[in-house]
């Protein structure tokens, strides 16, 4: 019987699973017993290049995954050959029209032509579509807001509009605690979209965030407790990776949010020091009452 099978073409009968001698109609069988035999085939089917697509311009450079059933003997991109990782893929880097050949190890081979650049261009800017890929930046998907096109990933922040070009930052200024005591740094911005945020800085270091809400006021708080010496702090507007944006005139949402003073005279050290004294003490009392009532 002549079996088939996707992708390949049937080579024959065989005494082995490679190599082996070939069984035919006129072969002679010498030994009367139960013979196995195995099909061997040819694969005819080409290697798959996945990740680009044949003629198209790309301009950012491109993953490409290839495969094939039999395996990949060889890559090139213009003749010159390519390494693949170990999910079978390389890079394309933006080195405009290229030819890439996939080779497997049954010599099927797959050919795919591509042009990849390095960013758009734009001869007419307020048309904001890309000469290279025909992508109209205002059009861009751009769900995180981030200023990057989710279909190329390009940068495209020069034809997008700036989502928090009308942010305004209110501080409440400088302030006043006595030592030991709690106070909360409140700061208020109006024009935080969504997906960007609002956030104190201490020291350098982020201590409170609040996502913005649109065209309403967004608030965010942060309770500093026993303050002990003076408190400088920042607000600023980042994004989801804490990247100070900028308003429309290209200056950082990002404002000094004055001095909180620490008052630590003498008497309010010895009041806030007393306290925890009494704090100490009473905790010893409680201590001492529970082990006098678990003996009873």
């Amino acid at each position: 019987p002549t079996p088939t099978r996707t992708g390949y073409t049937f080579n024959g009968w065989f005494t082995a699973t490679s190599g082996g001698s070939q069984v035919t109609t006129s072969t002679t069988v010498k030994t009367a017993s139960d013979h196995t035999l195995y099909a061997q085939w040819k694969d005819i089917t080409a290697p798959v290049i996945s990740g680009i697509e044949n003629g198209k311009i790309y301009c950012s450079e491109q993953t490409v995954t290839v495969s094939d059933n039999d395996g990949i003997k060889a890559v090139t991109v213009n003749g010159d050959a390519v390494e693949l990782d170990a999910k079978n893929q390389f890079t394309l880097k933006a080195n405009g029209e290229q030819t890439i050949v996939v080779t497997d190890n049954a010599d099927n081979t797959a050919k795919m032509t591509v042009t990849v650049n390095n960013g758009h261009t734009d001869e007419n800017p307020k048309d904001h579509i890309c000469d290279i890929c025909a992508v109209r930046f205002t059009d861009c998907k751009d769900d995180n807001k981030d200023g990057y096109c989710d279909i190329c990933g390009i940068i495209v922040d020069e034809y997008l509009v700036n989502p928090c070009k009308d942010a305004e930052i209110s501080v409440a200024g400088e302030q006043s605690v006595k030592y030991g005591r709690s106070v909360t740094i409140t700061a208020t911005a109006t024009g935080v979209p969504s997906g960007y945020y609002l956030a104190i800085y201490i020291d350098g270091n982020q201590v409170a965030v609040a996502e913005g809400n649109g065209t309403d006021t967004t608030e965010v708080s942060f309770n500093a407790k026993e303050v002990k010496n003076d408190i400088n702090y920042t607000v600023k507007v980042i994004d989801k990776d804490s990247n100070v944006q900028k308003d429309a005139d290209g200056n950082e949402l990002s404002k000094d949010g004055g001095k909180i003073t620490c008052d630590n005279c003498c008497v309010w050290k010895f009041i806030y020091y007393l306290k925890k004294l009494l704090m100490f003490l009473i905790k010893i009392v409680e201590i001492i009452l529970y082990q006098i009532i678990s003996a009873i």
